[in-house]
């Protein structure tokens, strides 16, 4: 028999299902259950619910629901309470690049598409005007509440069921992996309060110019290649992707395989494989992230990737590690890099400005010696001289 506490604090009321946040997972499905069933009102607290508990729910539902995962339940509670609304600014989006049409009329296929386009521009999403990309992201998700919680007489795409038609659960899944990760990634930007402080000049182009003599190490190209096919993969792609195997894991490339054209796939193996520096400059930002690596496997026996950088999709787990750190850290945000120092974001922008500061900052991190690495980055470099002597005959 399962153990319960749930039963003796059941969710009456919209309060109740913002104060009280259940632990194990047969109380969450019991406060997904009456929470549904308030049919209005409790959306803070079913947000709340579903970003917290997107990655342990996400498991296959057992019994008489095939495709069914626990998180696509608390998606379908989300939707419940979720207030429709279709106001935006078409011009905005269109300058943006990511308007297809008007949400409120959108057909199955393009809400998928919209998804899609979001997507593939979320790394400039930072940049863009938060009010008006909340207004429109709310019309999409109120489209998606519309082909998700009711049956239709006739969708684009879907599953017959009876005289109706419904929405296939890989286009749930689609609709639900990018919810989360769009508000996830956006409140990852609210964490931290911001102190941005001007940067020292630099002499990190001679410094990293010097990692390039590792891509003639086959062994650096293929560890490389594992780091280029996460970051290549678009929020959602991997749920979408792995759908059909539920609850098995999935490689990014397999996943890239199965999300983006084949040909673009075997132009970046290629230049991953084979390219110059100027051929992997789409990556330069990973292949830089690389170089350091191996530098600090090299000199310091130690990976800086997992000491020292928080990647995007992984911010979620570490929040609060993250908080109490005690050495400086990068974090990858939006594409680009973020300085946590003393639970302050000191800098932002591209490897070529955050490093240097990590460098400068830290203050023997794990008991690294870094005087060395910071007089490379820092002092002028000594420019060698050639005498040529001319010897009389």
């Amino acid at each position: 028999m399962y153990k319960s506490e749930y039963l003796t604090v059941r969710v009456m009321d919209p309060t109740d299902a913002i104060e009280y946040e259940p632990v194990e997972t047969v109380d969450k499905m019991l406060w997904l259950l009456d929470v549904y069933d308030l049919h209005a009102g409790c959306f803070t607290g079913a947000h709340r619910f579903f970003l917290n508990n997107y990655h342990a729910l996400h498991s296959r539902i057992p019994g008489c629901i095939p495709r069914w995962s626990k998180t696509m339940l608390a998606w379908v509670v989300l939707l419940q309470h979720l207030e429709p609304a279709f106001e935006h600014d078409k011009q905005w989006a269109c300058a943006h690049g990511i308007y297809v049409g008007d949400p409120a009329t959108f057909t199955v296929t393009q809400l998928i598409t919209a998804l899609d386009v979001l997507s593939m521009q979320w790394h400039r999403a930072r940049e863009w005007d938060a009010t008006k990309l909340r207004k429109y992201l709310h019309c999409v998700w109120s489209s998606a509440r519309k082909w998700t919680l009711h049956m239709h007489p006739a969708m684009d795409r879907g599953e017959k069921q009876g005289e109706h038609w419904k929405m296939k659960p890989v286009d749930i899944v689609a609709c639900m992996s990018r919810y989360y990760w769009f508000h996830q990634t956006l409140e990852q930007l609210t964490w931290f309060e911001e102190k941005l402080v001007e940067p020292e000049p630099s002499f990190w182009s001679t410094w990293i110019a010097r990692g390039e003599r590792h891509l003639v190490v086959r062994k650096f190209r293929d560890t490389l290649s594992a780091s280029v096919w996460m970051d290549r993969l678009h929020y959602g792609d991997m749920e979408i992707a792995s759908h059909k195997q539920l609850g098995e894991g999935m490689s990014a490339y397999a996943a890239l395989y199965k999300r983006q054209p084949v040909c673009l796939l075997q132009e970046l193996q290629q230049a991953v494989s084979y390219g110059s520096m100027d051929a992997m400059q789409p990556i330069l930002q990973t292949v830089q992230m690389h170089m350091i690596r191996t530098h600090f496997q090299n000199n310091h026996q130690m990976d800086f990737v997992k000491f020292f950088v928080c990647m995007e999709r992984d911010a979620w787990k570490h929040r609060d590690a993250l908080t109490g750190s005690m050495v400086p850290i990068l974090l990858q945000q939006f594409g680009s890099f973020a300085l946590l120092h003393d639970g302050v974001i000191r800098a932002r922008g591209p490897l070529s400005v955050v490093f240097p500061e990590w460098v400068r900052v830290a203050q023997k991190p794990h008991g690294i010696d870094l005087e060395y690495l910071h007089g490379q980055l820092f002092t002028p470099p000594v420019e060698e001289t050639v005498h040529k002597f001319e010897l009389p005959l």
